[in-house]
């Protein structure tokens, strides 16, 4: 490889790390993750990933996800979710239909909530939270 092309390959890869850093938390992604998980009640919907929020879509409206930090992984570069389950490591991405354990709170308890990582701005707009303590994809068992 040539000296220009070296200083091209960084110089790319630094642009990339640029905009992954501008979306999100290093090493959380677009995830809001809190010290702990919820209680068991039971949410279920659409698994809704972008750039600055993961949350659940329901009949109920829209819930921005807690995720307790010691279940809970971000992949990056496949944009998916992985979840420590009794059962062992559920998968999820963006659109999967899921059940989730857990229990609510509104917006304006965030500052009650253990955070790790807050909700980023982009989320202010969801004004409800799901803290997660189980999660199953359709089709299987229930957290």
């Amino acid at each position: 490889m040539t000296s220009s092309g070296l200083v091209l390959t960084i110089g790319l890869l630094a642009a990339m790390a640029t905009v992954i850093g501008a979306c999100s938390v290093p090493g959380w992604g677009p995830l809001s993750v809190v010290e702990s998980t919820g209680d068991d009640a039971r949410a279920e919907g659409v698994l809704r990933i972008d750039a600055e929020c993961v949350y659940l879509e329901s009949g109920d409206g829209r819930s921005v996800l807690a995720w307790p930090a010691d279940r809970t992984t971000w992949n990056a570069l496949e944009t998916r979710v992985s979840f420590a389950a009794d059962a062992g490591t559920i998968t999820l991405r963006d659109g999967d239909q899921v059940v989730l354990g857990g229990s609510s709170f509104a917006a304006d308890r965030d500052g009650q909530i253990g955070w790790i990582i807050a909700p980023q701005p982009a989320c202010e707009a969801i004004g409800n939270r799901w803290q997660v303590s189980g999660v199953s994809v359709e089709g299987e068992a229930g957290p």
